[in-house]
This record gives C-alpha cells, structure tokens and sequence, in this order.
C-alpha cells in the first residue's frame, strides 16, 4: 500500500511539475488583443510631436494594426562585425507577448525568452543569451516597438549633415525607470521627411553586465538602414550598416554589417519551443532565477 502511495505521490508531483512549466510557457490571449495593443500605442503617441512624427513613421512601414495584427514573425539575423565573432540565427517573436525562441547558428545553441526568464542551452559566459535574445527583433522592428509602454519621446536637435541622412526629423528615445532590462539605454531614430521611413538609428547601450567601472553605457553608434522590401503588409530594411560616431557626433568608423533575410509575417508561434531543454541553463546575468 505504501508502494502505492508512493508512486500516487510521484505521478502526482510530476503533473504538477509539468502544469507548473506548461504556465510558464503558455501565455493567455483574446480576439481584439491586436485592437487593443494598436489603439493603446495610437493613443501614447498622438499626445506629443515627437509621437505624431513616430506615428507617420510607422505608417509608412505598414501601420501599428497591421503589425500587431500579425501576432508573430520569423526572420534570419546575419550579425557580422568588422571585428570579433558573428551572431547568426533565426528569431521567432511573439509581438503581443514579447516572447521569442531563437535558433543560433552562429554559435550553434538554442535560446527561450520568457521575460523574466531566460534559457540556453550554450553557457551564459560563452553567449549573452539575455540581451542577444531580443536585441536583432528590437533593431529589425524599428519603428514599431517605440510605440510601446514606458518610452519617452522628443524632438532632438542636430545638424542633418551629422548623419549623412539627409533631411530628417529626429526624435530621441528614452525609456521609464524599470522598463526592460536596460532602462538607461537611449536612442535618436533619424526619419526621412519625404518617405517618413525610419532610415538611421543612433543608440547606446547600458545592459549592466556589459559595463566595466564607472561607465553608464557604451559609445553612441549609428545604424543606417537600407535595402527597404515588402514583407506582408510591412515595410522592413534588409541591411543595418552599423558606424561609430566622432566626438562631434558625425558618423564615424565601419563597425557592422548586419542581414535580415526570410522574413515572415504572422507565422504561428510555437509555445512548446519555449519549453526548457534538459541540459540548458537559465542567463542570471541580472540576478538569480526564482523557481
């Protein structure tokens, strides 16, 4: 009988395991999410100038409904510097619930982005899982994702020559204390005044594990985009040509050219791809993970 009980209690304790991980990994949703989502960020950005231009800008890359409508995208991310190792993989984003799952072929490992939770399967020390998980779908899904909660929108003043943009509106982006991982990080998005395409991105980085000392963030560099292509109903960049920036803010040295190839528009998101493979590990490079 206690045989019995015993392995009642097990088989009991392994569905529950299994209930616990299967929450972890499926998120909730309702039919007018997209609608929701849509208006909400219509809304942020209506109140200022600076959201007004962001806004124009998103229209001309398809419309903030048409991308949330998508509800999720795939894309092959091509990361090659002109310096140190590539990053290349094939993302997989959930656009509602800011989830993804990457396949990394550069180096070879598998990565689960839940939020709060991070896996790999390749050692946190060798691969920054954590920032890389989402960082080519936020420099891909420009202008989109400056429509979301928690960023800070204004005009910024600068010569267009600095660039070497041309005529555009610049609006500086930064972020409310306690969003995302890296609330300190800032960018300028650069958008053509006669196509309203978001064409230059200038950004730093502040992911703590990234900085040494007393620095805040990295060097400002700016990402040029080109090579702009119908995928679905958006309007996507293909080529990130990524640059240093002089002390006069000018654009500066080659440092990246980044690929986006295989973009897919609402494509079925996957939700056992999020499922924590036996041998991986979770990225605490922000802290340890709560069971």
């Amino acid at each position: 009988m206690r045989r019995v009980a015993g392995l009642f209690l097990a088989v009991t304790l392994a569905l529950l395991a299994c209930a616990v991980a299967s929450a972890q990994v499926h998120r909730a949703t309702y039919p007018d999410e997209a609608k929701d989502r849509a208006e909400g960020a219509v809304e942020r950005l209506s109140k200022t100038d600076a959201g007004k231009i962001l806004l124009k800008s998103i229209e001309a890359h398809g419309g903030i409904e048409k991308w949330f409508a998508g509800k999720a995208i795939r894309f092959h991310y091509a990361y090659r510097p002109v310096e140190g190792p590539a990053k290349v993989g094939t993302q997989t984003v959930d656009l509602l619930g800011s989830r993804a799952y990457v396949d990394m072929e550069e180096p070879e490992c598998r990565v689960g982005y839940l939020g709060e939770r991070v896996w790999t399967t390749m050692a946190p020390k060798d691969f920054p899982a954590r920032f890389w998980a989402l960082t080519p779908y936020y420099f891909t899904a420009v202008p989109f994702v400056f429509g979301d909660p928690g960023v800070k929108l204004a005009m910024f003043d600068e010569p267009d020559e600095a660039s070497g943009l041309g005529a555009t509106y610049k609006v500086k982006v930064t972020y409310e204390a306690g969003t995302g991982d890296a609330p300190d990080d800032y960018y300028v998005a650069y958008i053509d005044k006669n196509t309203n395409l978001l064409t230059g991105l200038k950004y730093v980085v502040s992911y703590k594990p990234f900085m040494k000392g007393e620095m805040k963030h990295t060097p400002e560099k700016l990402v040029v985009y080109s090579d702009f292509e119908p995928a679905g109903p958006l309007t996507i960049a293909r080529t990130h040509t990524t640059y240093a920036t002089n002390e006069d803010g000018s654009r500066g040295e080659l440092r990246t050219n980044s690929k986006v190839s295989d973009f897919q528009y609402g494509v079925e998101f996957d939700e056992s791809k999020l499922q924590m493979p036996e041998k991986a590990m979770y990225d605490e490079a922000l802290g340890p993970v709560e069971e």
